[in-house]
């Protein structure tokens, strides 16, 4: 979307076309964050939609490393974060004004039906675009085994924090933030061997999600996990 905006304000006369496999108002995970240097960027290349999104930002300038010995602040880094779906509306919205056309539940098997000038593909790691000429992207991937899981929570938290805990059955991380007055993103990480021995293998969303929210009860202070 936001490719789609400045190809726009910059080639007014070009048509410009998305092509999305999931249905309109579809995202993943809670909130999403920038840096200030990041919205630096926004305002000098499309003000005007800087100027949408800046006021629905939840706003704070530290962040915070919760060690299990103890509180580190670090000063002065400045970030700012919104809800998913907001964004994308935001987004959407925008880019709809500039003449964009939007074609949801669009799935490909193969870019040889696409007629343009220019494809971008921003289809993940599963890349339809760059399967389509390997020998000419040439990727390099790298596999690691760590596993988290991307919960949100009805609680405010006043800076971005990363929340290290030590079990018994291995160490885990928490890295969350606010997005909104009364959300936040929580996500969850920890290594294969602590992933294993705590039974999130064995367990589905919801019993994870309670098995997380007991082992960071004292930070989330009693507040579940979605």
């Amino acid at each position: 979307l936001y490719t789609a905006i400045l190809a726009r304000l910059r080639l007014p006369e070009v048509d410009v076309r998305i092509i999305e496999r999931n249905p309109r108002g579809a995202t993943f995970g809670f909130g999403v964050v920038f840096s200030d240097q990041a919205l630096d960027f926004l305002k000098a290349d499309a003000p005007e939609l800087h100027a949408l999104v800046v006021p629905a930002m939840a706003q704070w300038r530290n962040m915070t490393l919760n060690l299990p010995a103890r509180s580190v602040t670090l000063d002065g880094v400045g970030f700012s974060a919104i809800g998913r779906l907001q964004l994308l509306t935001i987004l959407e919205t925008y880019a709809v004004s500039l003449g964009v056309d939007i074609a949801y539940n669009t799935e490909l098997s193969s870019i040889e039906s696409l007629d343009g000038d220019l494809i971008v593909g921003a289809d993940g790691v599963n890349s339809l675009v760059r399967a389509s000429d390997p020998a000419g992207f040439t990727p390099t991937l790298d596999h690691v085994t760590n596993r988290f899981a991307w919960f949100g929570t009805p609680r405010s938290f006043d800076t971005l924090t990363q929340t290290f805990i030590e079990t018994d059955l291995g160490p885990l991380n928490a890295h969350h933030y606010r997005y909104a007055s009364d959300m936040s993103t929580f996500i969850v990480e920890c290594g294969p061997d602590a992933w294993r021995a705590h039974g999130f293998d064995q367990m589905d969303e919801a019993e994870s999600a309670t098995r997380c929210a007991a082992l960071f009860a004292d930070v989330l202070g009693g507040a579940e996990l979605v």
